[in-house]
């Protein structure tokens, strides 16, 4: 094997060939759209580290392998050979799932008594690899307190040349108690025997990736909710104008900036998002929403890390049907400290902020499983301090509401628990603007940089 003089820092060598090993259901193109050589690329042998590790997080990114390793190989003086090994993961699984009909945990826990006959019981199949191409494959049917099914598929690349890919999803629901409003920054509740509300979605979408970083795309989707008459009876808003009935199509255009290490868990990077919603065309809903989202990380040594999220969502329309009133309190968009309220209004901002110390970085080998493509997992615990503002504009249902169009803060103390395949298991305890003191659990990111509500 010739060796490279590393002093030489203008010395530049040429990618001669790639070759890619242990992607036995992955197809090769998949990986070669993450890495940052191509054939016949002439590349400085001081920028080679940098490249290779980025290559590494880049291919660990796609969430198709529990192992990446990117080297090169001396092929004579002026050329290289980069050699690609994975190790995949299982992409086939039986999915059972437990799952609550409220808002989270600890409403559930402390606002419902925890009762039994408020869970939903799941089974369904994810395929997240399915013909190799990393095309996710989805079904889900939910029984219990709601009956749901959904299915979904995307295809991130239609073929091996294009930047272009595409998706669709279908979701359908009934349920058997329905919050129809909202009063002291609380959801109130009508149940019943029967159905009282029926929703179905379904959407077609394209997007385009059109470099390792950079994501755009649009959405077409059909809504159809239909309500009972004591529903209506109760909040003529609902679905507006004393409706039962609500069907309306969004347009979605979306942009996402993703300069982050790891997307499962970022420490260091940017991220940024934009989404503008066309919702509805003339009568009964006509509406246009933005919302930004933009992210900060940056480690202030191998165990401390900082990291920052500034949202907004703005809302604009003549009529609102409570029905698209959505502001903090859903899925992960809320201030920290306030999970047992809502806070719904027309137009939100959200400020959350983290330093954090990794104590624990472990790889613990499983007991029962024997798998090749589960030797060790991966455990990161970190200790942490956040602080959290937010505001709501509301100028059609504040009266009952003394949380809209308040100045809302907190801080807290917080654990997060990291690990492969995908899961951040968090526990929070924040006292807010209030005084209120409490202890909360969630799954997921906490300056979220996905999508953290389901299909539903």
């Amino acid at each position: 094997m010739l060796s490279f003089s590393l002093q030489a820092q203008h010395v530049k060598v040429s990618v001669d060939s790639i070759s890619i090993t242990g992607n036995n259901k992955t197809n090769d193109h998949i990986i070669l759209r993450e890495i940052l050589f191509s054939v016949g690329d002439s590349v400085a042998i001081s920028r080679l580290p940098g490249m290779l590790d980025t290559s590494i997080m880049n291919v660990l990114n796609t969430r198709l392998f529990v192992e990446v390793y990117v080297n090169f190989q001396p092929l004579n003086r002026n050329s290289i050979i980069i050699t690609v090994d994975v190790k995949e993961r299982w992409y086939v699984y039986p999915q059972f799932s437990l799952s609550l009909a409220d808002r989270n945990f600890n409403v559930w826990w402390y606002e419902k008594d925890h009762k039994l006959n408020r869970l939903e019981y799941g089974v369904g199949m994810v395929a997240f690899n399915l013909t190799g191409n990393n095309d996710p494959l989805r079904l889900n049917f939910v029984f219990g307190f709601a009956n749901k099914f959904a299915a979904s598929y995307d295809l991130p690349f239609f073929n091996e040349k294009t930047k272009l890919g595409g998706g669709a999803s279908f979701a359908y629901q009934t349920n058997r108690q329905v919050y129809y409003t909202t009063k002291e920054n609380a959801q109130v509740f009508f149940e019943s025997d029967e159905n009282v509300r029926k929703k179905i979605k379904a959407d077609i979408n394209l997007h385009t990736r059109n470099n390792i970083f950079y994501t755009t795309g649009i959405k077409l989707q059909f809504n159809h909710v239909e309500i009972t008459d004591s529903i209506a009876h109760l909040n003529p808003d609902y679905l507006g104008g004393g409706r039962k009935i609500l069907d309306f199509p969004v347009v979605s255009l979306h942009f996402a900036d993703n300069h982050t290490d790891n997307h499962q868990y970022p420490l260091q990077g940017h991220y940024f998002e934009a989404e503008i919603n066309k919702i509805g065309f003339g009568s009964p809903v006509n509406q246009v929403s933005i919302a930004l989202q933009a992210n900060g990380y940056k480690p202030l040594s191998s165990k401390f890390f900082i990291a920052s999220m500034l949202a907004t969502k703005m809302n604009f329309s003549k009529d609102y049907p409570y029905y698209l009133l959505e502001s903090l309190g859903y899925c992960e968009f809320f201030v920290r400290g306030y999970e047992y309220y809502v806070v719904d209004g027309q137009h939100t901002f959200l400020l959350r902020n983290n330093i954090k110390w990794k104590f624990i970085d472990w790889k613990v080998k499983p007991p029962i499983i024997q798998s090749d493509k589960i030797e060790e997992i991966p455990v990161q615990v970190y200790l942490k301090l956040f602080a959290d503002a937010g505001y709501v504009i509301d100028n059609y249902y504040n009266g009952e509401n003394p949380l809209s169009n308040s100045f809302l803060y907190s801080a807290g103390l917080g654990i997060d628990i990291t690990s492969s395949y995908n899961w951040v298991f968090r526990l929070e305890s924040a006292v807010n603007a209030m005084g209120e003191l409490g202890v909360f659990l969630h799954l997921g990111l906490d300056l979220t940089t996905y999508e953290a509500c389901s299909i539903w």
